[in-house]
């Protein structure tokens, strides 16, 4: 479901001419800010403006820009958004898939205001514990967690690398 702020500002010249051609041509000539400055509208650095002429009138369709949350790899990253889909909100924000991650919602979902995007990334991991070596493929989580899903337990005398509060990856 999309849900973006949208205002549209139409904004008419009235002149005294005998074409209409001139007179479509008079209204062109103002600029999108003047129109924006005298209407008391001001923009968001993101926000996007859509200008129409038309037959004498200026059509201005304002879209507000909206935050994208996107959790990937423990860290939450903001994107600020006029519309598009996930997977342009990712790239946004400078991400770059492989195809190997699970995207919640998919790529192609349209994002909208309040959108959370959570990106699970599946890693080959090793563990050695226990004198024994074991290899698994599992979602990205933080050494701890992935010890606490294993049923992993340690004991003072237990070294953990990398440390147990960092991510794990391949």
């Amino acid at each position: 479901m999309c849900c973006m702020l949208v205002c549209v500002l139409a904004f008419s010249v009235q002149a005294k001419s005998s074409s209409d051609d001139e007179f479509a041509e008079g209204v062109a000539g103002i600029y999108t800010d003047t129109i924006l400055s005298k209407a008391d509208i001001s923009l968001g650095e993101n926000d996007k403006v859509i200008r129409i002429d038309s037959k004498g009138c200026v059509s201005l369709t304002i879209v507000r820009a909206f935050q994208v949350e996107i959790e990937y790899r423990g860290q939450i990253f903001t994107a600020e958004c006029t519309g598009g889909t996930v997977e342009d909100a990712i790239k946004s924000v400078g991400i770059a898939l492989t195809g190997a991650e699970q995207v919640t919602p998919a790529l192609d979902e349209t994002v909208s205001a309040g959108c959370r995007v959570s990106i699970a990334v599946d890693c080959g991991v090793t563990v050695f514990a226990d004198g024994e070596v074991n290899t698994y493929n599992v979602k990205d989580s933080t050494v701890a967690e992935l010890l606490a899903d294993l049923g992993i337990v340690l004991s003072e005398d237990d070294e953990v690398v990398p440390a147990a509060d960092e991510m794990i990856s391949d």
